[in-house]
C-alpha cells in the first residue's frame, strides 16, 4: 500500500515479487497484467504465474492499494488585515465591514467550519477578534485571524459659508518582530478636507509583505449658525412691552408733576376801561419756587388756580411770599421777570 498527495494521480511502488522453487530447477513466470511503471490510484491485482517444463504451474496473486491521503490544510489565499476605524466623538458604535476570506484546497472545496464574528455593528473603544476556520474533506484544517478595533475619529468645524479646512492628526505607527514599513496612506496631516466625511488609511508591511491596515474618518462640518429660539423672541416681545408700559407710566407721573409744582396758569382780569382806559391786558403766570411749602400749594389749588385783585383798579394780589412772578405783555412778545 502507498500513499500519495491528493495533487498526485499514480506513483511508482516498490515491493518484493513472489517467488517459486521446482524439483527441474527450470520455471516460467508470467504476470497479468504487466507490472507497470507506476500504479495508478486505487488497487491493482497483479497475477504472478509459475510454470514448470512439464506445464505444471503454481500462481500468486498480488494486490498493490495506492492511497489518496491529503494531510495538507486549505491554503488561505486572502485574509482580510487588522481593521481600525476611528469614527465621530460621542459615537457609540459604529458599522464595520469586511470581505470573507478566499480559501483553496488541492483536495477539493473547503468548508467554513467555525466564524466567530460576523460585518456589522461594533462598540466604540473595544477590540474583537475575528476567526475563520476552514476545513477540508480530510479534516485538515487552516484559519484566517484579524481584529476589529473601533475608537473615535477626528472632527474639525469651518465657518458657514467655508467648504473646506485643514485637519491634524497624531500619525498612527506599526510594531512587528521584524521592520515595519509604511507602504501607502491616503492622506497626510495638514491636507485640506471637504464638508462631510473623509477615510484616511494607512498600510504598513512588515519584512514578509504581511500587511497591517488603520484606517479612521476624519469629519468636517459648518459651524451651527445663531437661530433665535422661539423662547427668547417671547421673551424679547415681553421685555419691550414692559420697557414701553414702563416709560409711559414714567412720563405721565413726570408731567402730572411738573403740572402740580407749576399750578394752573391764571388770567389777570382786564383794567376796568374807565379807570385806565390805556392800561394794556396782562397775563400774569404764578411759579411755584421749588421751596413753598404744601399748605401754599393747596390753598392755590383750592382756589381753583386764580389769584384775585381787591379791586378792579389796583388792588394788590394775594399771593405766597415766595411765589415769583413773570408777567407777559400782549405786544411784547417774551417773558419777563415781574417785581412784586
Amino acid at each position: 500500500m502507498a500513499e500519495v498527495s491528493p495533487s498526485m494521480v499514480e506513483t511508482y511502488v516498490y515491493f518484493d515479487q513472489p517467488t517459486a522453487e521446482d524439483n527441474s530447477g527450470q520455471l516460467r513466470l508470467s504476470v497479468i497484467p504487466e507490472i507497470p511503471d507506476a500504479f495508478p490510484i486505487g488497487s491493482t491485482t497483479l497475477e504472478y504465474l509459475f510454470t514448470d517444463l512439464t506445464g505444471n504451474a503454481a500462481s500468486c496473486a498480488v494486490t498493490v492499494t495506492v492511497l489518496q491521503h491529503d494531510r495538507i490544510p486549505p491554503e488561505v489565499l486572502y485574509c482580510p488585515s487588522d481593521i481600525i476605524v476611528g469614527v465621530r466623538p460621542g459615537t457609540r458604535s459604529s458599522v464595520v465591514e469586511w470581505n470573507n476570506p478566499e480559501v483553496v484546497d488541492e483536495s477539493g472545496p473547503a468548508f467554513l467550519s467555525w466564524q466567530s464574528n460576523f460585518p456589522g455593528q461594533y462598540d466604540v473603544n473595544t477590540s474583537t477578534d475575528v476567526l475563520y476556520v476552514y476545513t477540508d474533506l480530510a479534516g485538515n484544517a487552516a484559519d484566517c485571524q484579524f481584529f476589529v478595533r473601533v475608537f473615535e475619529g477626528i472632527t474639525w468645524f469651518t465657518d458657514q459659508g467655508t467648504p473646506s479646512t485643514k485637519a491634524y492628526w497624531k500619525e498612527p505607527y506599526a510594531i512587528d518582530e521584524s521592520t515595519v514599513e509604511l507602504k501607502f496612506q491616503t492622506h497626510q496631516p495638514g491636507d485640506e478636507f471637504k464638508l462631510g466625511n473623509t477615510t484616511v488609511m494607512y498600510i504598513f508591511h512588515d519584512s514578509a509583505s504581511n500587511p497591517a491596515t488603520c484606517q479612521f474618518n476624519v469629519s468636517v462640518e459648518e459651524l451651527p449658525s445663531v437661530q433665535q429660539d422661539s423662547r427668547v423672541s417671547v421673551v424679547v416681545v415681553v421685555c419691550l412691552v414692559v420697557l414701553i408700559i414702563h416709560t409711559i407710566v414714567t412720563v405721565t407721573v413726570t408731567m402730572y408733576c411738573i403740572r402740580r409744582n407749576r399750578g394752573q396758569p391764571t388770567t389777570n382780569p382786564t383794567t376796568n376801561p374807565t379807570t385806565n382806559p390805556t392800561t394794556n391786558p396782562t397775563t400774569v403766570v404764578a411759579v411755584s419756587a421749588p421751596q413753598l411749602p404744601i399748605g401754599d400749594y393747596e390753598s392755590i389749588r383750592q382756589s381753583g388756580g386764580r389769584i384775585s385783585n381787591e379791586s378792579a383798579a389796583g388792588g394788590s394780589a394775594q399771593v405766597p411770599q415766595d411765589a415769583e412772578y413773570m408777567e407777559m405783555g400782549e405786544a411784547d412778545g417774551y417773558v419777563k421777570p415781574s417785581p412784586i
